[in-house]
């Protein structure tokens, strides 16, 4: 049998990386580079002179097993680990809430029942060995790293969706911020689905969302579910003067999404009791849009 010799191509006293970089798993283009994850390896690709060039922490990168990239043009810097594998899928660690939420319930409940969820309760004071922290979004401005969009999508958006067909109108069915004309308003979206996302599972609020042409409702968190859209639905969001935010406009800007903010007026909502109804104050108040605004925007 034949033996098969290979010279070293390594100095002595140097290191050489055996990381895999077969399997392309995520990318960012940085000017003349495209910079490239391949089964926890990193390298890129320079269009200038057609080489490839591989990094590592031989030659200055902090750490391997990246899952992510990202480029930052303010500051013109690559954002090398956005995820860092931690040799754990993400169904074996403990998710902490520090207060009950219905709808995460309901979403780990239907969607990632393998997930461990623990409420603290309250008034109570933890102290951990090991704990990751996300970042909070500036709910106010609408603050969103642009590259967690298509990390969400790709983990969770249905595989099994529709072309783009139906046209839906989100009926906020209790609380604030409803439409006090929505009989008007739905005289003119005259053969639209009217849905209750309270009343439905959460996977099939994301299928319509996915399904849609467009999108009619008020400011709310059902909004959220712009996240499955695909690029150039048309979505109108009506507001009143206390709910004008740039959240759910700056996530369609991501999404590609050609996104629209109707201004209604304030419709106050009589405090009959003494008890706290609502959190805020400002939502002790429905909305009411003229009609004709919202038809001439349909068009």
């Amino acid at each position: 049998m034949p033996t098969l010799l290979f010279s070293q191509d390594v100095p002595v006293g140097q290191w050489k990386d055996y990381l895999g970089y077969n399997q392309i798993n995520d990318l960012a283009i940085v000017k003349e580079r495209v910079y490239c994850v391949a089964q926890g390896g990193l390298f890129y690709y320079d269009t200038s002179d057609n080489s490839i060039n591989r990094i590592s922490k031989i030659n200055g990168l902090s750490d391997n097993n990246i899952e992510h990239l990202g480029y930052n043009d303010q500051n013109n810097k690559l954002i090398e680990l956005l995820e860092k594998r931690l040799n754990k899928p993400f169904k074996d660690f403990v998710y902490i809430m520090p207060h009950r939420s219905e709808y995460m319930e309901k979403i780990i409940t239907e969607i990632m029942p393998e997930i461990k969820l623990v409420v603290m309760p309250k008034d109570s004071t933890w102290k951990f060995k090991h704990i990751y922290v996300p970042t909070m979004c500036n709910h106010n401005d609408g603050v969103i790293i642009p590259q967690s969009v298509n990390f969400i999508r790709s983990r969770f958006l249905h595989k099994k969706i529709k072309p783009p067909h139906r046209k839906i109108f989100i009926d906020r069915g209790t609380g604030s911020r409803k439409l006090s004309n929505k009989e008007e308003i739905f005289a003119i979206l005259k053969g639209w689905e009217v849905l209750r996302l309270e009343e439905m599972p959460v996977l099939d609020q994301m299928i319509a969302f996915a399904e849609a042409t467009h999108v009619v409702g008020t400011h709310g968190a059902g909004l959220v579910n712009l996240l499955w859209c695909l690029p150039e639905t048309k979505v109108i969001e009506i507001v009143h003067k206390h709910t004008a935010k740039k959240v759910y406009p700056n996530l369609s800007h991501l999404l590609g999404l050609n996104h629209k903010v109707l201004m209604g007026e304030c419709v106050p909502i009589p405090k009959t009791t003494h008890e706290k109804t609502f959190k805020r104050l400002n939502d002790y108040n429905d909305i009411k849009l003229d009609s004709s605004i919202l038809l001439r925007n349909l068009e």
